[in-house]
């Protein structure tokens, strides 16, 4: 609740109203996850306003989907706040035919703002892969690329291991994410000590793993030639891009936690699975993802 005492000093019906606008929202966003911390040429903020008076509630989210926006429409909520942006390359027109000119149709017919967060989250404290150390039971976790303008802010994590072998590492992540597995071995057959994660697709932050001499790298989204360029390196973990970010939401809501009024806004997580890969065979991966989100 300091953010709140910093803005408005002794809470009032007035201060609480302005709490519940749009804008506020923004600023308080902005506080916690600075825009500056986030990838060079990454889209983040707010991507479409429809109304700047009071929110409603805010549904929390993955990434934007017609289910996603139908479950906002049924809680009567018009603000959706979203780890990957809708809007990335730029419009030059917004098209039914297409996924995001459709999406974007729809918020906006019906009066739902949309904001994004994406790396600026994934640079925040207990951002994406901080929350994945923390799920494999990984302590001692620091920045694996610190932002030096922001000390509490970075890229991806080096965590610590408490006496894993490669196997046990790799059984641990596809136990945690519900997801298959693509790895490739390193000579050592050492216990793994330091575990680089970047969350997403993290491969371009591989060389900094490296550099720093850990012996394993989690991350999304890896190529053949990648596992070729690090094969007997370190172990690279491939866990699959959703399916390392799908506690992204939960997060958020954490962190909205500590700087929303509770009774001035609502919050939701949305229980809509968004993953639009499938799997085969599928060993229940998909229903345990659904799980999760129902938790």
């Amino acid at each position: 609740m300091l953010l709140f005492f910093l803005y408005f000093g002794k809470l009032n019906e007035e201060s609480i109203l302005k709490m519940m606008e749009v804008g506020f929202l923004l600023e308080a966003i902005n506080a916690y996850f600075p825009q500056e911390t986030a990838m060079e040429e990454d889209k983040t903020g707010l991507q479409i306003q429809c109304n700047s008076n009071k929110i409603s509630g805010i549904l929390i989210t993955l990434e934007v989907t017609e289910d996603v926006i139908q479950e906002c429409i049924e809680l009567n909520y018009n603000t959706v706040i979203t780890f990957h942006p809708l809007i990335y390359k730029p419009l030059t027109s917004i098209e039914i035919s297409s996924r995001v000119g459709k999406l974007c149709s729809s918020l906006i017919k019906n009066s739902i703002n949309l904001i994004s967060l994406h790396t600026t989250f994934d640079a925040y404290l207990y951002g994406t892969s901080k929350i994945l150390a923390n799920m494999l039971s990984l302590t001692d976790t620091t920045f694996l690329v610190p932002d030096k303008a922001n000390p509490n802010c970075g890229m991806g994590v080096i965590a610590h291991s408490n006496g894993l072998s490669d196997m046990d590492l790799i059984s641990k992540v596809h136990d945690v994410c519900n997801s298959p597995i693509k790895f490739c071995k390193r000579k050592s057959t050492d216990l793994l000590q330091k575990i680089a994660i970047v969350g997403g697709s993290g491969t371009s932050f591989i060389n900094e793993a490296l550099k720093q001499n850990c012996d394993a790298f989690i991350t999304a989204d890896a190529t053949y030639h990648v596992f070729h360029d690090v094969k007997d390196k370190l172990l690279l973990i491939d866990v699959g891009h959703y399916e390392m970010e799908q506690f992204v939401p939960k997060g958020i809501a954490a962190a909205l936690n500590t700087f929303l009024l509770q009774n001035a806004i609502k919050f939701s997580i949305s229980k809509v699975l968004t993953n639009p890969v499938q799997y085969f065979p599928n060993h229940d991966y998909y229903s345990k993802q659904q799980e999760y989100l129902l938790k």
